[in-house]
């Protein structure tokens, strides 16, 4: 049985691998159409976070301040909501850090004079 095991476990990668080659597949197709490349599809996945985000984090904001002013001046509750209202701060910081680096790294590419495939 442990035999058995193994050899599925060492057949079924090739076996994956060597599909393909059996159906006579060439080339694979790109799903997202012609023109999509790697670089447009992280963008729109950027994208898509960013808009999902924002309001997410407008509203977790507007919340900490309710939270604020329900401390009444409790220091205990005072830590944590500030705890609360920094991290909040960082989630932005790293939502809008996250799409500026993607344009650097994109702009930096293009000057390099690497073209798209």
């Amino acid at each position: 049985m442990r035999l058995l095991k193994k050899s599925f476990a060492f057949l079924l990668p090739l076996l994956v691998l060597a599909v393909p080659l059996i159906v006579g597949a060439e080339r694979l197709e790109n799903p997202l159409g012609q023109n999509t490349t790697l670089t447009v599809l992280l963008e729109r996945v950027l994208q898509l976070a960013i808009q999902i985000g924002f309001p997410i984090l407008v509203v977790y904001i507007v919340y900490i301040g309710f939270q604020f002013v329900q401390a009444e001046g409790n220091p205990d509750k005072l830590k944590q909501v500030r705890s609360n209202f920094f991290w909040a701060l960082v989630g932005g910081v790293i939502l809008l850090g996250a799409s500026a680096l993607a344009t650097a790294i994109r702009l930096t590419v293009e000057q390099l004079g690497a073209t798209n495939p």
